[in-house]
């Protein structure tokens, strides 16, 4: 439903992804940060983030962010 949402169908097209699948950022602290990396070194000058799963691992993913972004 989400990739098919005019305001995110836009986002997706711009980044030439066909679908959320193609924009989702998942896994362990070594495999998330490698993606954000990747995407800003490709040129993103922005990033939202959603986090997803129990306290403590929501927790973990606001410590990397806060960590990659100081």
């Amino acid at each position: 439903m989400v990739g098919q949402a005019p305001i995110y169908r836009a986002m997706l097209d711009r980044g030439h992804a066909a679908g959320p699948q193609d924009a989702v950022v998942v896994g362990d602290e070594t495999a998330v940060e490698r993606q954000i990396r990747r995407l800003f070194d490709a040129g993103a000058t922005e990033l939202v983030a959603l986090s997803l799963g129990s306290e403590e691992e929501q927790a973990r993913t606001t410590a990397l962010l806060a960590d990659l972004a100081g």
